[in-house]
């Protein structure tokens, strides 16, 4: 029997349009998106490559939580321009290899994890030497909540950390997965440092291209159970990870000749 117009069954049902879209889109008008913010089955916010508009997709995001796609193309940070904070329980992904993000010359950060905060599918690049401002290309801040979660890819870098994540006075349980990292980090991630919390971490299927002496992963003094698996880092001369913490696994990773 035929569905009547308007009925359960049909897409037109669903007042508001497309439920699965992610609520935040931004699109980059240098490779050829509109240049007209939009308001409907999701927020459109154009960016005209200098990362301004992942800016006030993000901060639009601390009020109203929902998924911030990043369209393909390349956005270079304007000089000055601090990291992109991605607010609790906030998804932010881009259209993988094509989506490409260029730091600025005033933070070494590009994104920054609050609690069940998550980034995957894109390249970040660090634009060059490191100031100081920040110790890792992306830093998992504190958070009582578990589920920060990371998935890129990180090229070119210069003398800081890829990943780096950060307990302090509290406790974060990070899963750092699934990156790919060029080399010029040192180390390339770390997982607390000195009497920070960072508990139950997950370090997996990462593939590091770190250089001669460089560690690939450095578990510090207050980084108990951490779980390192599967990675592989190919650099000439890779060491083997720095594990000051307690009860860490640390299994079945290829660390180079």
């Amino acid at each position: 029997m035929p569905v009547s117009s308007g009925g359960c069954c049909e897409p037109s049902a669903l007042a508001g349009g497309d439920h699965f879209a992610p609520k935040y889109l931004v699109g980059n008008v240098l490779a050829g998106d509109s240049a007209v913010p939009q308001v409907g089955a999701f927020r459109y916010i154009p960016d005209p490559g200098d990362g301004t508009g992942i800016a006030l997709a993000l901060a639009e995001a601390i009020a109203s939580p929902g998924d911030v796609m990043i369209r393909r193309g390349t956005y270079t940070k304007a000089a000055g321009q601090l990291r992109f904070a991605v607010p609790a329980g906030v998804r932010v992904y881009g259209a993988g290899s094509s989506t490409v993000i260029i730091g600025s010359n005033a933070d070494n950060c590009i994104f920054a994890l609050a609690a069940g905060a998550s980034v995957d599918t894109m390249a970040l690049r660090h634009p060059g030497t490191a100031i100081g401002v920040g110790v890792g290309v992306v830093e998992m801040l504190a958070a009582d909540v578990e589920a920060t979660r990371l998935r890129i890819s990180i090229v070119v870098a210069r003398a800081i950390r890829a990943i780096y994540a950060s307990g302090g006075a509290t406790t974060v349980s990070p899963t750092i997965e699934d990156n790919v990292i060029g080399t010029g980090f040192s180390p390339v991630i770390t997982v607390g440092a000195a009497a920070e919390v960072v508990q139950d971490a997950r370090v997996a299927n990462n593939r590091i291209a770190s250089a001669a002496a460089v560690v690939p992963v450095a578990i510090g003094a207050g980084a108990d159970n951490t779980q390192v698996q599967g990675n592989t880092s190919r650099g000439s001369g890779a060491t083997l990870p720095t594990d000051l913490g307690a009860g860490s696994n640390i299994a079945n990773n290829i660390w180079g000749a």
